[in-house]
């Protein structure tokens, strides 16, 4: 698979998580992703909380790595 059907693939999977959440599923999060997996997310949230489940839950995505070089 290339690079970039992976990475459409990947950020369709990121956002399925994501918005399988209801607390969590109206805010608009832009997802950019490097070659080596590592995930970038931006945008805005209303509480911190928010910031670290959105954080766990994306980490925990096949595919994803969780630590960066």
């Amino acid at each position: 698979m290339k690079h970039d059907e992976w990475g459409e693939d990947m950020k369709n999977k990121i956002v399925r998580v994501i918005q399988s959440h209801e607390e969590l599923a109206h805010y608009d999060i832009h997802i950019e992703l490097s070659k080596e997996g590592i995930v970038t997310l931006r945008g805005e949230v209303d509480l911190w909380q928010h910031v670290v489940d959105i954080g766990h839950i994306v980490a925990k995505v096949r595919g994803v790595k969780k630590c960066c070089k």
